[in-house]
């Protein structure tokens, strides 16, 4: 029975780990656009400022708002994956 549970398990620890991989990618490529999106982003809001358009302004911090909650959601997905892994090659391992 056991071996069945771990053949059983297997593909699903690879298919997370694969998951985790892409997610990875994710983020350092979202961060290092975020980057460059934040310094533009700040030049804007400041045009904004100078300018008194704060409609434009608005947008602007929905947009930085957006940017944040995804690097914080890909991040938080990452974790869960990371987590699910590891409880899956210890159930596979008992």
């Amino acid at each position: 029975m056991r071996a069945l549970t771990k053949i059983a398990i297997f593909p699903l620890v690879i298919v997370l780990t694969l998951a985790g991989l892409i997610v990875r990618a994710f983020i350092k490529l979202g961060s290092m656009f975020a980057g460059v999106a934040t310094l533009l982003l700040a030049i804007c809001v400041l045009l904004a400022l100078l300018n008194k358009m704060w409609l434009q302004l608005g947008i602007f911090g929905l947009i930085f708002a957006a940017m944040m909650v995804c690097l914080l959601a890909s991040a938080e997905l990452q974790v869960w994956i990371e987590i699910t892994t590891d409880r899956l090659i210890n159930v596979s391992q008992q």
